[in-house]
């Protein structure tokens, strides 16, 4: 029996970079990797002093559509949310939260990544890396990033020292369910107020067989 594997293949194309504008992915990725800017302040915790006072793993995390309005809500109990009816599961789970500051702000934010599967007949799989920041002892989501997860590779990575993000989600190329052709990386760097894109580009993948057999 002849085994699969996934490999990256050379890039393909290099999308065409923004420097100095909105936090507004270029086409096509933009339906890969999603940007979204909110501005919701959470009904609790409230009196905070500082971003590290919020228990992220007991948050009822909130999901905003593309527009920034809020869409989904999960409660979380150490860290995870799974919810069931007929036909249909939901499970989330929380993964890392960084602190960061910029050169030029007072208090420090949060970032953190959030995992959502679907499963209805058909399964869904996506990331959400959210912005928190703390005004007036009142907690506040400020972006969220979304991608695809659906595809060998798929991750994001945050390097506080430089405040530096980076995205490979599946590429929205409608590919089969099973069959995704390749990843879009978005580099973001943070502006002062939000993660902005630097550069993208997209990886394509190649599907290899091997027998095992063979020497």
């Amino acid at each position: 029996m002849s085994a699969t594997k996934w490999c990256y293949m050379a890039l393909l194309v290099v999308l065409s970079p923004v420097r100095g504008g909105p936090a507004e992915v270029p086409e096509p990725s933009h339906r890969s990797v999603r940007v979204t800017a909110v501005m919701y302040k959470y009904a609790a915790p409230h009196g905070l002093g500082s971003i590290r006072e919020v228990d992220f793993k007991t948050l009822q995390v909130v999901i905003f559509d593309l527009n920034g309005h809020p869409w989904q809500q999960f409660r979380l109990r150490k860290g995870g949310c799974e919810r069931q009816a007929a036909h249909e599961m939901d499970e989330v789970s929380l993964g890392e939260v960084y602190y960061f500051k910029g050169p030029h702000d007072t208090a420090e934010r949060a970032l953190l990544e959030l995992e959502w599967l679907s499963e209805a007949g058909s399964s869904s799989n996506w990331e959400y890396v959210l912005v928190f920041e703390v005004r007036g002892g009142d907690l506040f989501a400020t972006q969220q990033i979304s991608y695809n997860l659906q595809a060998p590779g798929t991750l994001d990575r945050f390097y506080p020292d430089g405040l530096a993000l980076i995205v490979l989600g599946r590429t929205a190329d409608y590919s089969a369910h099973g069959s995704p052709r390749s990843l879009t990386e978005v580099t973001f760097e943070w502006n002062g107020k939000e993660f902005q894109v630097r550069s993208a580009q997209k990886l394509l993948l190649e599907k290899e067989t091997s027998n095992p057999s063979q020497p």
